[in-house]
């Protein structure tokens, strides 16, 4: 592939990843990507400072976290690539919702108790991991203030039905559903990259189908493509995604 500069972000808060969304409860981390890591890099290094030298790329959060910075940064990056990223949340979000409701109900429902709990813990359970993970994107998607642990939870804690008006904030977020009603922020990239585990666990395959579709409806290409292989262990899709990121962007 081509010479690149390739930069590691560290999106990770305490409850897990922040997917690189502002947030009143994690911070602000996709204006700390394209303010402050974009503008660190393009000082310290010999980069193309410009949207024509860039591209975004991750796997799983960092693969909705790739698309995200796409969209609501336009003008930032040339291109992107998403590895199994988040989308389709009915789906890949959804069913967890029943797991995570079990789980913190022997803790009465004190997301601190839990999260000290998890930490705590030599082995845990799948259902904690679970957990945990749907509370990071609770602090990502529907934070209730700054103040620790302090999240709006998309299910009644009595009866673990679904908030409708909390899973609302999260499908705003949503890859499947914002392509739709964001096509001048697509048009002007010069790759549009997905793919997935054709046995993703928590069915992105479906997700990057969705996402994909969404974007031939706007007329425009996108490079979708599907691998046998699941969710977990597939760094290996970057030897595809970032020499074909590479050869996208501005050489000089």
């Amino acid at each position: 592939m081509p010479q690149a500069l390739v930069v590691l972000v560290d999106g990770f808060t305490r409850l897990g990843g922040s997917q690189y969304v502002d947030s009143i409860h994690n911070g602000d981390y996709a204006t700390y990507v394209v303010r402050d890591v974009i503008g660190h890099v393009d000082r310290s290094y010999g980069t193309i400072a410009s949207e024509g030298g860039r591209a975004v790329v991750g796997k799983s959060s960092g693969g909705f976290g790739a698309m995200h910075l796409v969209l609501e940064h336009p003008g930032t990056f040339a291109a992107f690539a998403s590895h199994s990223g988040d989308a389709y949340f009915r789906y890949a979000h959804l069913m967890a919702f029943p797991v995570v409701h079990r789980t913190l109900e022997a803790h009465a429902f004190d997301i601190e108790s839990f999260v000290k709990f998890f930490e705590e813990k030599h082995k845990r359970s799948p259902a904690e991991y679970t957990t945990m993970e749907m509370l990071a994107y609770a602090a990502a998607y529907s934070p209730r203030s700054a103040k620790a642990f302090d999240l709006d939870l998309p299910f009644d804690s009595a009866t673990g039905e679904l908030r409708e008006d909390v899973f609302d904030r999260w499908l705003a977020f949503d890859p499947a559903l914002r392509i739709s009603r964001s096509r001048a922020e697509l048009e002007r990239l010069r790759l549009r990259y997905l793919d997935c585990g054709r046995k993703d666990e928590y069915h992105l395959d479906i997700g990057s189908r969705a996402v994909a579709a969404r974007i031939r409806d706007l007329g425009l290409d996108v490079r979708h493509e599907e691998f046998d292989d699941d969710h977990r262990n597939v760094a290996y899709r970057y030897e595809v995604s970032l020499p074909a990121l590479a050869n996208v962007l501005d050489r000089e």
